[in-house]
């Protein structure tokens, strides 16, 4: 799992970068899917080419599996939907999971801003993320996992497992000390954000049943 202690360093590591360079990009995406529990495919990319869904009768025309800008709803803390996004009056965030693994396609999830922790938000980072990809012109059919990258045609790229996998084993690299041929460090990948989602929300399931007194 992600541990608080990586999360720590990430957000010190990206202090100072732009928001739209690689890291902070991929930070943003950490922060929202510990409390998602994104599946990769529903979020990055293998490679620079979009993963679309395979044409069916149900849905004919391809779609991109991962999050699009419309998969994206903000709202003010009366539930009114906000054309506009802006930090002071955005309350929630809507994330609608279009195509998922177990076929719960169309889900809708809610998450409310967190005040007191503004740094691991899961609204404000969604904020970044919608803004991000505005900034960097993505059409509003392609996927929200991008970056600016000087390099490509585009001017951006899209954020890939591999990228992730990387940041994540060198930020456990340097939290836990360990050399860089460590095998321990495999077992950090984009699979690491589910991951941390089960384990907190395991955490404060077992919280709550001790506050309201269940034995079990």
């Amino acid at each position: 799992m992600i541990y608080d202690s990586m999360m720590s360093h990430m957000l010190q590591v990206t202090a100072g970068l732009q928001d739209d360079c690689l890291h902070s990009a991929i930070l943003d995406w950490i922060i929202l899917g510990r409390y998602g529990g994104f599946r990769q495919s529903e979020w990055c990319q293998t490679s620079q080419s979009i993963a679309m869904t395979r044409p069916s009768l149900a849905l004919p025309v391809q779609e991109p599996l991962a999050f699009i800008p419309s998969d994206l709803a903000f709202f003010d803390n009366a539930g009114r939907p906000l054309p506009d996004i802006e930090d002071d009056s955005v309350d929630m965030v809507e994330l609608t999971w279009r195509f998922q693994k177990n076929s719960n396609n169309g889900e809708r999830i809610p998450f409310k801003r967190d005040y007191s922790s503004p740094d691991l938000c899961p609204v404000l980072v969604a904020v970044r993320i919608r803004r991000r990809a505005a900034c960097l012109g993505i059409h509003s059919a392609s996927t929200l996992a991008v970056y600016s990258d000087p390099k490509s045609v585009t001017g951006y790229s899209y954020i890939t497992a591999n990228q992730t996998a990387a940041f994540l084993r060198t930020t456990a690299q340097k939290v836990f000390m360990l050399d860089s041929n460590d095998d321990r460090l495999q077992r950090w990948s984009c699979h690491s954000l589910r991951v941390t989602a089960h384990y907190r929300s395991r955490f404060w399931w077992k919280h709550f049943r001790r506050l309201v007194g269940l034995k079990k």
